[in-house]
């Protein structure tokens, strides 16, 4: 069984304790070079060489810990120098002097389990400053991140362990490798496949009607093996270099595979044996199949030839194709046993009537359209691709003839690209690649159509295409080295990598000559193996062939995935999965955010907006046997904040006079929806949201305000809202329309006749032709106007303007005060300098000399510092609850007392230093900046003693200072574009630059994921220091001449901050930007902290106020991948909109 996390702290515990002593890992480096001449003597520099492999990925056992390799135990080896092995470092010799006289033994690598303890400690008092408190595996996870790499502690959590698959073991002449997929979403496709529901799944009796909650099932709470792993094994052909080509199965689920370079045709058996077929001299196969009777039919394209072959004797016989040189290159069977066949030289359809041996042509109308991939659908339906024509040709068997679809997306000219291979599923629907990374799909509803689906990396390039019984397409990437699923039901991509090869930027040129003329160039050769044909066989593996690496793979699936829900949600949804090669009795539980959930059916209204993980647990006779994590993110909808409003007033939480009152102010939203005005919905909404934050409500209704402000709040921050904006041909009636950023409006052709083009006139986004009734999406991710026309020349206009938050102001009782850095108290009080202007747009306004406490109630009250106009600046709270600051012009460091409301003021040795930044360590050391003087001091509160540090950069002027998890003192040098970490055990500086010069480093942040994040005043951008390779990322902010001035990390990782001059509150989650102006003009936001309840509270130097937006920091938004203003896809689909 797993271990929990009490026991793995125990077990750490216990060695920290006794005199077990593990060899220290710098010894094992030096050691090295000594092994060749000490084999004989293990010494001490020579560590377990299978757990150090296995560190890092798993829990060593306890025997790993004592025993070595040679039997021999830790505590019994050699204390002293052994011969030839050089000795430990001084510093470590030092540290076990200390342990020996303290009669303890470390469990150590270097000093990690020293650093550990202390990287604990500080995370538990900084949690506690907070006012959080912090589990114990959270912490273990946090001081992991930051440990260096060469000094890993071998102890992993068992719930971050992974329980790979058992595979089958790879045969003689096969490799196997074991991964997940990388799973990119896509834009949302309607739903094509059918899945099992999780009562039809387990065959169990439907649940009462309302669902509830239930508890979970015995044994399912440890982790179960993943069901998603998939394993990829690639098979060696008996002739060597032989140019696998198309791949099919046989009734009996034999693996047939025509070698093109070979001139042989290959069949691999269930058993795994191989049999070859020898072709006669100068054969070519590619295209092959294998009727129901068994016998295997194939293309010849040098031969120009259809040939039957006998798979039990060898005999073949020959069908010859009229017109010469054509290339027959795929071939198909009707139900009624006819072959058809294209001809891509000689532009054709061929057909064959077994029976007489007769061969008729049927031109393609495209003239040199070089006709590819051939498929035939249940109904006896066949299509083609045209790889040159870029179009999808239709035969109608009955009528002999051939109509032409024109693939909505242009092909790259040259031979690389255009549609490839085509495939049918069993619903008739008609599947495609195209090589310039697409997906395309022909409806059995309308074959008049295309709809096509974007990769979201297009130089995969995909060429053969299958659809399994589960409805998803697989495809062969051929640039991409991998083998890549859609999924239709959720619109999703995963990619496979194959374990041979690696992916090509773009086609490069074959290893040899190929059939078409292809010669290999020097240097640029490809890397990847080209995988090109595709089949699955009735297990559900995806068998594919590698032109370039001349092998035979196949894929096993995934034996457990959830359909439903991912992404996105904002209505109710029922948990969906899918199972492979499981048990007829299996059944399938679901468990919400670790909440086991009876029933099928989930109602985002009552879940909080955000992200949530599900699990699916599948299980036999209670006994769990793989499991399926995925997250989905609720998303507020108009539609579901009603329901909200309606459930409290049924359930006596509100009263129905305020739950009408909700539902008016929510039902003037919808209108302003309908009427695409942005503007309006925020007018509707903002008074609400006031209305609500301010009032907590009673105890008995104060669950069911919260969580419908919740999503009110999210609705108006982070939801993914989206328009219809209903037109036709000539634009009549557009007028102008107002969104907001990440809004998405859908363009719908409302004409009863004709098609509706939309195009951005600065090429911002375009829409391909719509027939009536459809619409196509965009999102907007830019603010500005776009001014667009229609397909006849009318015009419209789309002001996009930023998200804008509903903010609660508290304004200060005198004027100019200019509030500029928070800290916030544990009990809620939030304190504020208020040290007047003097500096950039507050020049003019005089100097002051305020702290501004603000109290829970929400009353105000000022102390003065002794100074008059000493301009206090950064404030912050030390543990017993006092505050420090920072006097710009006073030239002291202040320190208030909120019992007594006493200020106490220490002068700073240097003269007019210009006090900014200030920071406070674990040790209660006040450290701060003195830009003017370009120093960083330490001063200490019980000695009241000052110590000052030149900067490296002699016109550094400093500005910001943090103390990070690791006690080490972080310092910008703004004047020089430089970090500077600065170790206070040894007084050493080490400078990190910043790539943009003139950038202006300011607003320091350090994260316990191992990370400095800083902000670039006149760079406009948030940086990003990576501690640890000490690479710095830089990312620029959406909004012009931002100039962030001050930052702050939540709970989530999100970095939040002011711009100053943007007149916005920003967040960055990940690399999306979400940016939220504030209703007053030029306020010009200052200081931004996050208090316990997730509210976010900022100053406004300018407004002359203290400001919040209540609760925000608890929301989080969907971050989608694509953030190019240009659609990902040209998708013609309908979207819903709410």
């Amino acid at each position: 069984m797993p271990d929990t996390d009490e026991a793995v702290r125990a077990r750490q515990a216990r060695f920290r304790r006794t005199r077990r002593c593990l060899v220290p890992r710098a010894l094992h480096r030096q050691a090295r070079e000594a092994r060749g001449r000490h084999r004989q003597d293990h010494g001490v520099g020579h560590a377990h060489q299978e757990r150090t492999a296995r560190r890092g990925a798993r829990r060593c056992p306890e025997r790993d810990l004592d025993q070595r390799a040679d039997g021999r135990q830790a505590r019994d080896l050699p204390q002293r120098e052994v011969p030839g092995v050089p000795g430990p470092h001084p510093r470590q010799r030092r540290l076990h002097q200390r342990q020996r006289r303290a009669r303890q033994r470390l469990v150590h690598r270097g000093r990690l389990a020293r650093q550990r303890r202390r990287q604990q400690a500080r995370l538990a008092r900084s949690t506690h400053r907070q006012g959080r408190r912090v589990p114990a595996s959270v912490r273990e996870r946090a001081t992991a991140r930051y440990r260096p790499r060469s000094r890993q502690l071998a102890v992993v959590l068992a719930r971050d362990r992974r329980a790979h698959l058992p595979g089958p073991a790879a045969g003689t002449g096969s490799k196997a490798v074991t991964g997940k997929p990388s799973s990119v979403p896509c834009p949302a496709a309607a739903a094509l496949v059918s899945a099992l529901l999780l009562c039809a799944a387990c065959g169990s009796r439907p649940a009462p009607a309302g669902g509830g909650v239930r508890t979970a099932p015995a044994g399912f709470a440890a982790a179960l093996p993943d069901g998603t792993e998939h394993r990829i094994t690639e098979v060696e052909l008996p002739t060597p270099r032989s140019g696998p080509s198309i791949v099919v199965i046989g009734a009996d689920q034999s693996v047939w595979v025509a070698l093109a370079r070979a001139g042989r045709i290959v069949r691999l058996q269930p058993d795994g044996t191989q049999r070859e077929y020898a072709l006669p001299q100068g054969s070519f196969p590619v295209g092959l199949l294998v009727a129901p009777d068994g016998a295997v039919w194939f293309t010849d394209i040098r031969r120009n030839r259809i040939v039957q072959l006998d798979a039990a004797t060898g005999q073949q016989r020959e069908f010859e194709v009229p017109t010469r040189d054509s290339w027959p290159f795929q071939l198909v069977r009707t139900p009624d046993g006819i072959l058809y066949f294209t001809e891509r030289v000689g532009n054709r359809i061929g057909r064959l009537e077994p029976a007489t041996g007769a061969v008729t042509e049927i031109a393609v109308p495209t003239q040199g359209a070089q006709p590819a991939g051939l498929t035939v659908t249940p109904d006896g339906q066949i299509f083609f691709t045209e790889n040159s024509g870029n179009r999808i040709g239709h035969v109608d068997p009955t009528r002999g003839s051939i109509e032409e679809l024109v693939v909505p997306s242009p092909a790259t000219p040259g031979p690389f690209y255009g549609p490839a291979g085509i495939t049918s599923d069993t619903d008739g629907n008609v599947w495609f690649a195209e090589l310039d990374g697409r997906i395309g799909l022909i409806r059995k509803a309308n074959r008049t159509r295309i709809e096509e689906f974007a990769l979201p990396d297009p130089r995969v390039r995909p060429g053969g295409v299958a659809v399994d019984r589960w409805g998803f397409v697989w495809y062969t990437g051929l640039d991409g080295n991998c083998i890549g699923r859609f999924d239709p039901s959720s619109g999703r991509f995963s990619e496979y990598a194959l374990p041979s090869g690696s992916p090509d930027p773009r086609p490069m040129s074959p290893p040899e000559a190929t059939a078409r003329g292809e010669m290999p160039k020097a240097g640029q050769q490809a890397h990847s193996t080209r995988p090109f044909g595709i089949a699955v066989d009735g297990a559900g593996r995806v068998w594919f062939s590698e032109q370039y690496g001349h092998r035979l793979g196949w894929l096993q699936p995934p034996v457990l995935e959830i359909v439903s829900p991912t992404g996105a949600i904002g209505e109710p949804t029922e948990v969906r999965g899918r199972t492979r090669a499981l048990p007829a009795n299996v059944r399938l539980h679901n468990e919400v955010d670790g909440v086991a959930v009876s029933g099928t059916g989930l109602d985002p209204i009552t879940l909080t907006p955000g992200p949530h993980r599900l699990r699916l647990i599948a299980e036999v006779d209670g006994r769990g046997l793989f499991e399926a994590r995925a997250q989905f993110h609720v998303n507020a909808t108009l539609d579901g904040i009603e329901r909200l409003a309606t459930r409290a007033a049924e359930h006596g939480a509100v009263t129905a006079n305020t739950a009408g009152a909700w539902k008016q102010q929510l039902s003037a939203a919808r209108r302003a929806v309908e009427q695409v005005r942005a503007d309006d919905v925020r007018t509707a909404l903002s008074p609400l949201l006031t209305q609500l934050s301010a009032s907590p409500g009673s105890s008995t209704d104060r669950r069911a305000r919260a969580l419908f402000v919740a999503h009110l709040r999210h609705f108006e921050l982070f939801a993914e809202r989206g328009y219809v904006l209903a037109l036709r041909p000539d634009c009549a009636g557009a007028g102008e329309r107002v969104v907001e950023v990440r809004d998405v409006v859908a363009f719908h052709n409302e004409a009863p006749a004709g098609t509706l083009t939309v195009t951005a006139l600065d090429g911002a986004f375009g829409s391909p032709a719509l027939p009536s009734g459809q619409r196509w999406s965009h999102r907007f991710v830019r603010e500005g106007k776009y001014e667009y026309t229609c397909a006849e020349g009318g015009r419209g206009l789309i002001t996009v303007r930023p998200r804008a938050a509903t903010v609660q102001e508290f304004a200060l009782t005198g004027p100019e005060r200019v509030p500029t850095v928070l800290a916030i108290s544990r009990d809620g009080t939030v304190w504020s300098t208020a040290g007047g202007g003097g500096y950039a747009n507050l020049a003019k306004v005089p100097l002051n000399n305020r702290i501004v406490r603000l109290a829970p109630d929400r009353t105000l009250q000022e102390y003065q510092t002794p100074t008059a106009e000493s301009a206090p600046t950064s404030i912050k709270r030390a543990s017993d609850g006092t505050l420090w600051f920072t006097e710009r012009v006073g030239n002291n460091i202040g320190h208030l007392d909120p019992a007594t409301g006493t200020i106490t003021e220490y002068a700073v040795p240097t003269p007019q230093a210009g006090l900014t930044g200030i920071a406070i360590d674990g040790d209660d050391n006040i450290w701060f900046t003195e830009k003017k003087a370009s120093k960083i001091g330490r001063f200490d509160p019980r000695s009241a003693t000052f110590h000052e540090f030149a900067t490296p950069h002699p016109s550094a002027e400093p500005s910001t200072v943090i103390v990070d998890h690791e006690r080490q003192i972080w310092f910008d040098e703004r004047g020089a574009d430089n970090l500077v970490r600065f170790d206070p055990a040894t007084e050493a500086m080490r400078q990190f630059p910043v790539p943009t010069r003139g950038s202006r480093v300011i607003g320091l942040v350090a994260d316990p994921r191992g990370y400095i994040w800083f902000l670039e005043l006149a760079g406009h951008k948030i940086g990003r220091l990576d501690v640890g390779t000490g690479q710095v990322r830089e990312i620029a902010i959406p909004t012009p001449m931002a100039t962030p001035f001050k930052a702050w990390l939540d709970r989530h990782g999100r970095l939040w901050f002011t711009e100053a001059f943007g007149n916005k509150i920003g967040v960055l989650h990940g690399e999306t930007f979400f940016e939220f102006a504030l209703p007053r003009q030029d306020s010009m936001p200052g200081g931004i902290e996050i208090d316990a309840q997730d509210n976010v509270w900022f100053t406004e130097q300018v407004g002359n106020a203290i400001a919040v937006i209540p609760g925000a920091a608890a929301l989080l938004g969907a971050v989608p991948v694509e953030e190019s203003p240009a659609p990902p896809a040209k998708t013609i689909a309908s979207q819903a909109m709410r």
